[in-house]
């Protein structure tokens, strides 16, 4: 798990590091071409959504086709080691699909609503499907916590855990906002320059992504303040 998070935290910086380096030598005109293929961009995004919504669908009949009749104890413990893993790897790619997705409506929304409609509408349809692979890893987990009732709203979440599940989730949501953070700023200065080379204005992203790393910082320090 650590050397997937140390790789997953170094893909961002070392692609703005390759871009730039591209961008301003003689290797330029790759970055353009690859850029300047909007339908290049597009369909790897769809194509990219269709693959995640595959992997939860069948990491769910996986889940479905896991034994149910009585093991002996070492064999029901693997079991279950295999259901949470299938459940969390559902739960990150029904996720990343939405998000993907919801970037391929907006990017086909402002690059194609006139020239080709379809491919924004195809991205509308991989939501549906994004939100479908969501509520069949939501459905996953009751046959990871069958004694269990889901939690109503976010707050209860917590509740519902014991001792050891609810450190995981802290070490979880610890490293995803000091991932978060540095990353904010990456793109807060890789924007401010992209502004100042390019010319075209970026202020609009910069402020916005400014209010939310207020936000974040300061519900994360009134909450410790508070407890």
């Amino acid at each position: 798990m650590k050397g997937i998070s140390m790789i997953a935290s170094s893909i961002f910086p070392i692609g703005l590091v390759v871009f730039f380096v591209l961008y301003f030598t003689d290797n330029e005109h790759i970055v353009e071409r690859l850029w300047s293929s909007k339908e290049n961009v597009m369909y790897a995004l769809l194509a990219l959504n269709v693959v995640l919504i595959g992997v939860v669908i069948f990491q769910f009949i996986k889940m479905k086709n896991l034994p149910v009749c009585s093991l002996n104890e070492e064999q029901e413990d693997e079991i279950e080691v295999k259901k949470y893993r299938l459940f969390a790897d559902m739960t990150v790619c029904s996720n990343v699909s939405i998000t993907l997705s919801i970037l391929a409506l907006g990017l086909g929304f402002i690059w194609f609503r006139d020239s080709n409609p379809w491919l924004a509408l195809n991205a509308f349809f991989l939501i549906i499907g994004s939100v479908v692979a969501a509520g069949l890893a939501f459905s996953s987990g009751k046959k990871v916590y069958p004694d269990r009732e889901p939690p109503s709203t976010s707050e209860d979440m917590l509740d519902v855990l014991d001792d050891g599940e609810k450190f995981v989730v802290l070490e979880g949501l610890h490293k995803a906002y000091q991932l978060l953070i540095p990353f904010l700023y990456m793109c807060i200065m890789t924007s401010v320059f992209y502004t100042a080379v390019s010319g075209h204005s970026q202020i609009f992203s910069i402020v916005l992504m400014t209010i939310i790393l207020i936000a974040v910082q300061m519900t994360y320090g009134i909450v410790v303040r508070n407890r």
